[in-house]
Order: structure tokens, then C-alpha cells, then sequence
């Protein structure tokens, strides 16, 4: 069960009067506690929320400050059903099969496990059903739709890398030093042992599988971690390993080693994984 987060502050509903119609505005003040699941969602949608009241689009902005709060009271929020919008039959085609896709990582288990990429996931799926229905910012929906792709294809990827790790025959990991990518002298026995051991196995395959520790931004972690399983590929090719036989990913600063608060140095986080499969 997700658990309930603490939420302060109060609500105020300001009526504004447009000719004969009338809009609620949802102002808050909301204190989100802790990262899983309900907490990202809660930081996302009220983000989003913010941002649409800049643009005094105060429908949009109230839905949202209202499936944010519900989010950080720990109440079930799901992302939003095409059919409720009005969108072209077109688009409408495409965002119902994407929220299959949606539906289908929104598990329980997904939710624990990756909160941070479900969350988002969500998130998007929603800000990019916004953006169609209005149907002119076509910037604004690609960032959406493509971040919408990029969150799903990250929860498969992770899955597929647990998969891949029942077939493991070896497994070793290589660290390194904060904000580098060099390979630090004492890891080399690491390697050596990796390339002494893969000449054992036939057909076999590596996947290096980069992380970095919880400071920097999601874009710089992603680069640093692509960049040090680069590093690890790179000297076991120059060793002799076939190039071919490798598989390089990188996982920024999520599925850490040692969980920290954000901001926190932790060189156990700071690493390449490597698995030797068949």
C-alpha cells in the first residue's frame, strides 16, 4: 500500500467571472513528503498545475491541482480516459492505445519498485492529452508525447535488465570516483578477472549496465552513467573482446545500489554492473 502523505496548508476556491460563465480556481498550498509513486505524481501534477494558471488556461489548472492533492493525500489517481476529451478521432486512436501501454507498467510492484519513472510516465500521458486536445503548441505535445515514450520505454528496459539477470552466469561491478568516468587503477583487477572469466564461456554475452549517485540533474546522470559503461566496454575491447558481444545501458541515478536523500555522495552508487550471460 502506498503510503499517506502529510499534507498542510489550506485550500481556498477563488470564483472568477468570465461574461456569464464562471471558473473555480483551486489555489494550494500542499506539502509533499517522501518519493514514491503518490509523492512524484503529487510534485508533477501540481507543477503542471502552476504552469497552466500562468497561462490562465484555469480549467486545466484546476484539474490538475485537484488529481495533485488527491495524489498527496494518497488517494488513488488514475491518468485520464481519452474518451472524456475532445480530441480528433485520430488522436484519440493513438492516446487509447498508449494508455493501454500506461495501464499495463501502472502496477503495484512498478509503482514500488520505480516511482520515480511510473510517476512521470503518468504524468506525461496526461500533460500530452492536454496539449492534443488543444491541438496548436506542437512543441508542447511532442515534449509530452516523447517524454510519455521515453518514461515507458525506461520501466521496460529495467524490467528486461532483471530478466536478463537470471541467466547470469558471472556478475562483477566496477566503481568510480564522483563526477568521473575514468576507471580508477584499483578497479583494473575487476576487469582483468571479467575478461579472464568471458574467454570461459562460449557465445557468450556482456551487458554493462552504467549508474551515478543521487546529485546532479536527471540529464547530466544519464550522460555520466552512458559515459563510464562506455568507458568499461572500451577497455575490454581494447583487450580483446569481440565489440559485438556487448550490450551498453545506462540508468542515471535510478535503481540505486544504496538509497540516499538527493544531494547525497554515495560511491557504491557510483557504478558499472556487469553481467556475463549465455
Amino acid at each position: 500500500m502506498i503510503r499517506k502523505l502529510q499534507v498542510a496548508g489550506s485550500l481556498a476556491v477563488v470564483l472568477l467571472s468570465v461574461g456569464c460563465a464562471s471558473l473555480n480556481v483551486l489555489k494550494y498550498n500542499t506539502k509533499i513528503e517522501g518519493d514514491d509513486f503518490n509523492a512524484e505524481l503529487a510534485r508533477n501534477y501540481l507543477y503542471f498545475s502552476e504552469s497552466e494558471a500562468k497561462q490562465y488556461d484555469w480549467p486545466d489548472s484546476e484539474r490538475f491541482a485537484i488529481k495533485g492533492i488527491k495524489a498527496a493525500k494518497g488517494q488513488d489517481v488514475l491518468p485520464e480516459e481519452p474518451r472524456k476529451w475532445h480530441l480528433t478521432p485520430e488522436n484519440r486512436v493513438e492516446l487509447t492505445a498508449a494508455r493501454e501501454h500506461l495501464m499495463n507498467v501502472l502496477t503495484e510492484s512498478n509503482k514500488m519498485s520505480y516511482p520515480r519513472e511510473t510517476a512521470k510516465a503518468q504524468f506525461y500521458y496526461d500533460c500530452w492529452m492536454e496539449q492534443q486536445e488543444e491541438n496548436w503548441q506542437t512543441k508542447d505535445i511532442a515534449y509530452c508525447k516523447n517524454h510519455f515514450i521515453d518514461s515507458i520505454n525506461n520501466i521496460y528496459r529495467i524490467n528486461a535488465k532483471i530478466q536478463d539477470a537470471l541467466n547470469v552466469k558471472h556478475y562483477h561491478t566496477v566503481y568510480f570516483n564522483f563526477d568521473d568516468s575514468k576507471i580508477s587503477p584499483s578497479e583494473l583487477a575487476i576487469l582483468e578477472q571479467v575478461i579472464k572469466t568471458s574467454a570461459k564461456i562460449p557465445n557468450r554475452k556482456i551487458t554493462l549496465s552504467g549508474y551515478a549517485d543521487n546529485t546532479g540533474t536527471e540529464k547530466y546522470n544519464h550522460q555520466l552513467s552512458a559515459k563510464r559503461a562506455e568507458e568499461v566496454k572500451k577497455y575490454l575491447v581494447n583487450a580483446g573482446l569481440d565489440q559485438e558481444i556487448f550490450v551498453v545501458q545506462e540508468f542515471g541515478k535510478h535503481m540505486l545500489a544504496v538509497p540516499t536523500p538527493y544531494g547525497v555522495k554515495e560511491r557504491l552508487n557510483r557504478r558499472v554492473e556487469i553481467f556475463i550471460h549465455d
